[in-house]
């Protein structure tokens, strides 16, 4: 997925393989798309998205979108920081049952 800068949204690059995890019995295609000075490409596990609070409830995907529009003129750094902070947040210590991957790059 990736936040474009000109259009203000989220992105989603479509590929029929899966994105992570290289299998011998797996066939894995190029795909490729066009990105712009100020996108932003943002990779995270379902630890981040399926994170629980104490409710029962998840973080969610859209949460992190909207944290990533919000700070999208901020560098990768920020970003994380805020994604991992709000996370802590809304999880307010309940235990932690996947982990919790998260990378984050801005095209210069």
């Amino acid at each position: 997925m990736y936040y474009s800068k000109k259009d203000g949204e989220m992105k989603f690059i479509e590929s029929i393989a899966p994105p992570v995890g290289p299998s011998p019995d797996t066939k894995y295609t190029d795909v490729k798309t066009i990105l712009n000075p100020g996108d932003i490409i943002i990779l995270f596990t379902d630890g981040v998205s399926e994170a629980m609070s104490k409710k029962r409830e998840e973080f969610g995907q859209e949460k992190v979108f909207q944290i990533l529009k919000e700070n999208a003129n901020n560098q990768p750094e920020v970003i994380i920081d805020k994604i991992i902070k709000d996370l802590r947040e809304f999880t307010a210590g309940y235990e932690q049952s996947d982990d919790i991957s998260l990378i984050v790059m801005k095209i210069k």
